[in-house]
């Protein structure tokens, strides 16, 4: 009985035979494994043995236990079809020696599960034309920041936690000219104005620095970090990727909208301002609108977003994007 039971097992396994620093040496595929390994008796049978180096990262089993590894080496590892370079760990337990998935589907014995379900884009021109006319017709929807009507986000500050006023972040003379541009821009748009009267408990700082890919503009953050610890958060029930997969099935049509600054159509109720204050160019300022930044923007803009458009059927929120199925 022990014998067949061995029998069945050694044709189960999906053992080959590959040469690492042309050596042979038999090896259990293991799909499920991230990294070559091999114990220590096979590195001390190698022909040519390498000098090992200190793996500084814990190589956790799959029962979750790490695992006691001597060191690595780099390695040519040779099959039936292909000769790649990898990197071999050697371990203290007898545990004998697994290819990794990776190294199995170079070496060609498995073969790579790539399967990608493609959406086709096909937008006839009859259609491009009517958005375009809708566009040009109702411009002036599209031309500035919008505002969600009836929406006034009410911030909840604990005011047991002692206000900061931290000191003013001193920016670069090469662009304070920008970032003063910017902050008149948004202060058109209505988002931020002037503190020019009353107390500021809480005085925020500001990050400039140039956009990596738009050298010639600036990203301007709010640090609220200290704020943050004041502002309590208000949970809501974002929805999960798997929780939008799931509501897709059987849809063949999308229209995907992208909510172009969509912080920043959420009003602030004027009690919750304060807490935004911050400093910039010699002078104060604050917000008026939802910003970027604060604790609980993610899951107050989720909500309101969510709550506008309950009962349109066929259509899901995700974070910055209005998804549209049929």
């Amino acid at each position: 009985m022990y014998r067949k039971h061995k029998e069945v097992n050694d044709v189960n396994k999906p053992l080959v035979t590959v040469m690492i620093n042309n050596s042979a040496v038999k090896v259990l595929i293991d799909t499920g494994s991230s990294i070559n390994l091999v114990d220590e008796e096979t590195f001390k049978s190698l022909k040519k043995r390498p000098m090992l180096t200190k793996e500084h990262n814990p190589i956790i089993t799959y029962a979750g236990r790490p695992m006691n590894i001597r060191g690595k080496f780099s390695a040519e590892i040779s099959g039936n079809y292909a000769t790649i370079s990898s990197t071999v760990y050697v371990t203290c337990e007898e545990k004998g020696n697994l290819l990794s998935y990776e190294t199995a589907v170079l070496l060609q014995y498995v073969p790579e599960i790539c399967e990608v379900n493609k959406v086709r884009e096909s937008i006839s021109e009859k259609t491009t034309n009517h958005y375009s006319k809708l566009c040009e017709e109702y411009k002036d929807l599209f031309e500035s920041i919008g505002k969600l009507k009836g929406v006034h986000v009410k911030l909840h500050v604990d005011e047991m936690i002692q206000p900061v006023q931290n000191c003013h972040r001193r920016i670069p003379y090469h662009i304070r000219e920008k970032v003063q541009e910017q902050l008149e821009k948004v202060k058109l748009l209505d988002i931020i104005d002037e503190v020019t009267d009353g107390p500021t408990p809480w005085v925020s700082p500001i990050v400039a620095q140039p956009k990596p890919k738009k050298p010639n503009k600036l990203r301007i953050c709010v640090d609220m970090r200290e704020a943050n610890q004041a502002i309590r958060r208000v949970r809501h029930v974002t929805p999960t990727i798997d929780d939008t997969i799931f509501e897709l099935n059987g849809s063949s049509y999308f229209t995907k909208l992208y909510l172009n600054k969509g912080y920043h159509q959420l009003e602030l109720a004027p009690e919750s301002r304060y807490i935004t204050t911050f400093s910039a160019n010699q002078k104060l300022w604050r917000y008026k609108r939802l910003m970027f930044g604060l604790s609980s923007a993610a899951e107050v803009f989720q909500n309101a977003i969510q709550t506008t458009l309950q009962g349109i059927q066929h259509q899901r929120r995700c974070f910055g994007t209005w998804l549209h199925t049929g």
